[in-house]
């Protein structure tokens, strides 16, 4: 029976590997044993049980990983050795590569090792490119435009489509459905979402994204409920603000929701993709989701002041945002640091809101930056293949 051994240390990697598990049992008609560490979503897909919760590799900042060093260590230490125990037909590590990699590298040689989402040598430290098959022996790309940063790298790469674009767009289970059938699960999606937060038909959601992570959370959410009060307060028409979060961090949700409802259940947060007439974000892959739907937005991020301190000296990117990145200029408006308030984001939200032609030209970017990121196949289905493929199971 074949094994594999997977990794994913964020939110957006359990999503990542919640399709790639899919995709896999699909593949080898269930015949498979999956060991490794993840989230929920990994572990509701089937077959799989984390060997510990996910969130004690998930990090944010360089100050961060140090704080945590002595723990990162043993949880590096227990992977390798359950590795060596299973001895998998292939290891499957997605994102995270400050953990991923120091597994990678112990068991090199041992075992093919394939990387989902490479690290972004495009922002910040390109030498990494040239290094990377030191950790790796294939890289499964979620990006069209990365791939020439590994063009002289001793690593293979396939691209096989983002699942933020392809996953909420218009793929619904394991193939795309007629018009008539994906419009029926729409309506049925906006009524239940209405009904639930009592939406009236004349209000506009403004969807609030604060991340995924502990500190986002904490830090970014206060701002973005503020923010969202102040347009509410002011906008010429009634605005209902939804927050987007996940289920890691209830805490800081309750603290600083602001009293609007709080959306954590994924089909419902498709439901607030699909009918959002605007949104407050952070950086991440949430961009590209809300481009799918062409949800106009702005994006917010305030790092803490050592991660700031040396991503001046390091990043080569103009812009932090992956709808700006993708597009190489300028679609969303960013307010970072100490541009990153209250004040600077409701008054881009008001503009989204009320200018109809200043929305309707980010709309338009918005779309073609999602259709770039399209591929023949289902990203789980893309994904199974070139796995089944690496590792020996298909020619």
């Amino acid at each position: 029976m074949p094994k594999f051994f997977v990794i994913a240390g964020e939110a957006s990697g359990d999503m990542i590997g919640a399709d790639v598990i899919c995709g896999l049992l699909e593949e080898f008609s269930s015949k498979i044993e999956i060991i490794g560490v993840g989230g929920p979503m990994m572990e509701r897909a089937g077959g799989f049980c984390s060997m510990f919760p996910f969130s004690q590799i998930s990090h944010m900042g360089i100050g961060e990983v140090v704080r945590r060093l002595p723990r990162i260590i043993k949880l590096i230490n227990a992977c390798v050795k359950e590795i060596e125990r299973v001895r998998p037909d292939a290891i499957i590590t997605i994102d995270s590569p400050e953990f991923c990699f120091r597994v990678n590298k112990r068991v090199k040689g041992k075992f093919p090792i394939i990387h989902c989402v490479a690290p972004a040598v495009w922002a910040w430290r390109r030498g990494r490119a040239k290094k990377i098959h030191k950790y790796a022996d294939h890289i499964l790309s979620v990006f069209p435009f990365e791939a020439p940063y590994f063009a002289k790298s001793k690593i293979s790469v396939s691209f096989v489509g983002h699942p933020a674009v392809q996953n909420f767009h218009n793929l619904e289970g394991d193939c795309f459905l007629q018009k008539d059938e994906a419009a029926l699960l729409k309506a049925e999606r906006r009524k239940k979402l209405m009904d639930e937060l009592k939406i009236s038909g004349d209000e506009r959601i403004l969807c609030v994204l604060p991340g995924s992570r502990r500190y986002e959370v904490y830090n970014f959410l206060p701002i973005f409920s503020e923010a969202a009060r102040i347009v509410q307060n002011n906008a010429k028409t009634k605005v209902f603000p939804v927050i987007v979060a996940t289920k890691q961090w209830p805490g800081a949700t309750d603290r600083y929701s602001g009293g609007y409802p709080v959306v954590l259940d994924a089909d419902m947060k498709r439901a607030v993709f699909e009918n959002s007439a605007v949104a407050i974000a952070a950086s991440g892959t949430v961009g590209l989701e809300l481009a799918a739907h062409g949800v106009p937005m702005v994006v917010g991020y305030k790092a803490p002041k050592i991660t700031e301190l040396i991503l001046r000296f390091i990043l080569k990117t103009e812009w932090i945002s992956l709808v700006n990145i993708s597009a190489g200029r300028r679609i969303v408006k960013e307010f970072l640091q100490n541009e990153f308030t209250e004040h600077n984001i409701s008054e881009e939200i008001l503009l989204l809101l009320e200018d109809e032609d200043y929305a309707k030209a980010q709309k338009d970017e918005l779309s073609r930056v999602a259709e770039s990121f399209g591929h023949s196949l289902s990203f789980k289905k893309a994904c199974a293949q070139e796995i089944a493929r690496i590792s020996g199971f298909l020619s």
